[in-house]
């Protein structure tokens, strides 16, 4: 077993590059960017033939055979703007051989070679996500920050056409539980259509938000509470999230409680799971928020329909993510 023998952590030693790609490898295990919000791939500012990509940093796995289990950072240190001019509708890629033994036979030549660079696969299979499904993947270090849909015939790159495919490294989760039974009955009943409540009333608790996080993954029920009536109900539920002092802010997509007299008798054991993400806004982003079940009806003439008891449970489970944005 050879091991390598240069110094590592002392001042003014030559450490191997490989080194330095394989501690990269070991913190992260995938390629991606650094920051939610590096490297973003956008529009032109006036919609045309070119995109243009935000500054930021990504870690890019080793492609190489000879060097595998490694990886490479790079970073933009400044909006790259991708356009005709820069031939982008025909954009190959890396340096040629020429090159590259240039470099060789003058090492003063590799400062200044353009090792990363932006850069346009062509006439990929629809719905590709990454560079590695690919019939014929590139065989460098490469990383997909989005996959551009076109139109036939379209002249020009518009943001409906970019398909954001970044993902953060080593990107941080928190899952915060909220489980509570129901103390005191509560009827559902509201003073206009399709107006929220919180419903069960006791469903509301606060969390602080983490900074890191951009969206929050939520599973919640309501479970036991009762339809006192063989009428229909028609009931929207969603759960959402308000600032500290009630304002409402956001909520995530209704799941939608309907009875119907003749498959859904009245009785006491009924149940309803709410899910979905929610995209957190930037101004709630490291600040204390409340989160709760909402219901509303299809109509006021549903009112006292249906009611939660003290057997009735209600839980939110909420999983925050740090997701690119």
């Amino acid at each position: 077993m050879a091991l390598t023998s240069a110094p590592w952590a002392l001042d003014g030693a030559r450490t191997p590059a490989s080194v330095a790609r394989l501690g990269m490898r070991a913190a992260v295990k995938e390629s991606g960017i650094v920051n939610v919000g590096d490297m973003k791939v956008l529009q032109l500012s006036v919609a045309g033939d070119g995109v243009r990509i935000s500054a930021g940093g990504a870690v890019l796995e080793n492609r190489y055979v000879t060097n595998s289990g490694q990886a490479y950072v790079v970073e933009a240190t400044s909006e790259e703007i991708l356009d005709a001019d820069n031939n982008f509708t025909g954009i190959i890629g890396q340096g040629t051989t020429t090159d590259q033994d240039a470099i060789a036979a003058d090492p003063e030549l590799g400062l200044d070679f353009q090792y990363v660079r932006a850069w346009v696969i062509k006439n990929v299979p629809a719905g590709t996500v990454r560079v590695e499904d690919l019939p014929s993947p590139p065989t460098f270090p490469c990383y997909a920050l989005a996959r551009i849909d076109v139109p036939a015939s379209s002249g020009s790159i518009t943001s409906g056409m970019i398909v954001d495919l970044r993902q953060v490294v080593n990107k941080r989760e928190l899952t915060v539980q909220n489980s509570v039974a129901v103390s005191t009955p509560d009827t559902l009943s509201v003073g206009t259509a399709y107006v929220y409540e919180t419903w069960p009333d006791n469903s509301e608790f606060s969390v602080y938000i983490p900074k890191w996080a951009t969206k929050v993954y939520i599973n919640a029920f309501i479970n036991g509470f009762t339809q006192g009536s063989d009428s229909s109900v028609d009931s929207a539920m969603r759960v959402a999230l308000r600032k500290a002092d009630g304002t409402f802010v956001i909520a995530n997509q209704q799941s939608v409680y309907y009875a119907d007299p003749a498959y859904l008798p009245k009785g006491t054991d009924k149940v309803v799971v709410i899910s979905g993400p929610i995209a957190i806004p930037a101004a709630q982003r490291g600040t204390t928020c409340k989160f709760s079940i909402e219901a509303t009806l299809a109509s006021t003439s549903m009112n006292t329909r249906l009611g939660t008891t003290t057997r009735t449970s209600t839980g939110i489970t909420l999983r925050f993510a740090e997701e690119a944005v």
